[in-house]
């Protein structure tokens, strides 16, 4: 079952920057492969996803789970070399 989110204005510009679809943000914030707290705000989660259509990359998703909200989302290089 999808997941119903939001996505802040950030976050939305930063899909069609990124060329990022939705869909994996879904998948990422649903079946992630690492999930961390955030330092500083207990609500948001960094949660990470490798993404086989764009060649493995790792997908980073920062997340607000108890509003379902996308704070922002982008490829991380440096998780790529962790995962």
């Amino acid at each position: 079952m999808a997941v119903s989110i939001t996505y802040s204005d950030h976050a939305a510009a930063n899909l069609v920057d990124r060329k990022i679809q939705p869909e994996w943000v879904i998948q990422t914030v649903e079946e992630p492969i690492l999930t961390l707290e955030h330092e500083t705000d207990a609500q948001l989660e960094h949660i990470f996803r490798r993404i086989p259509e764009k060649g493995d990359r790792v997908l980073h998703v920062v997340f607000n789970r108890n509003e379902s909200h996308v704070i922002t989302a982008y490829f991380d290089r440096n998780m790529r070399k962790r995962l």
